[in-house]
């Protein structure tokens, strides 16, 4: 009788087959759970490198906002903000805009002060896709113009929500890896735990082969 057991690697679904033989049963026992580890592990792997991305989408966002906040610092802002689109206009785009749109609509109004929102020198526009961010992950904005633009302090309160929020993206990335090494420790063991079992296995029916 031969005793040739083959194990798949655990990329695949093992499957000893069926048997009544106690060891076999825990090996396959010691193998689904060995499965399991890896994929949890795998799970965190894949959150880890969105992290990763993510912080890495973060750290440009500070760098746009500091460069922001410089420019309101140094009087560098001002011009018109564009409600609907989040466009930055300067004053001449925007008062040529508002000329050319009465000159095409002759008589008829608009609320041009809901549409343009004016700033002063020491003030810069947020993009729209950082207001956009900071909002969908609940980040706090400042309440000035709301959320439109800011002065100097305005941008330090956006710049340290994002910083906050990239350190819990590092914090909850370290715990991550963590679980990691734990699921990685558990796959490890259990694997080594099917692989006795199979091995006694396998002396057994050769013992049994061989009449002992």
């Amino acid at each position: 009788m031969s005793a040739d057991i083959k194990i798949n690697t655990l990329n695949d679904q093992v499957g000893l087959g069926p048997t009544q033989s106690l060891q076999l049963l825990f090996a396959k026992l010691q193998l689904t759970l060995a499965e399991q580890c890896k994929t949890q592990a795998m799970n965190y792997m894949d959150a880890i490198a969105e992290a990763q991305e993510k912080s890495k989408e973060v750290a440009k966002m500070i760098q746009t906002c500091r460069e922001l906040q410089s420019q309101a610092k140094n009087k560098e802002g001002g011009g018109y903000y564009e409600v609907n689109s989040g466009r930055v206009l300067t004053a001449a785009e925007h008062d040529a805009l508002i000329t050319k749109w009465e000159k095409d609509h002759p008589g008829m109004t608009q609320p041009w002060e809901q549409m343009y929102k004016k700033m002063d020198s020491d003030e810069t526009a947020i993009p729209p896709e950082i207001k956009k961010f900071m909002e969908d992950n609940g980040l706090a904005l400042d309440k000035a113009n709301d959320g439109r633009f800011f002065d100097k302090d305005g941008w330090e309160v956006n710049i340290t929500s994002l910083r906050n929020y990239q350190e819990q993206l590092g914090t909850d990335t370290q715990q991550k890896m963590v679980f990691i090494q734990d699921f990685m420790g558990q796959y490890n063991s259990y694997l080594q735990g099917a692989n006795s079992a199979i091995q006694q296995s396998s002396q057994t029916l050769t013992a049994i082969a061989r009449g002992q």
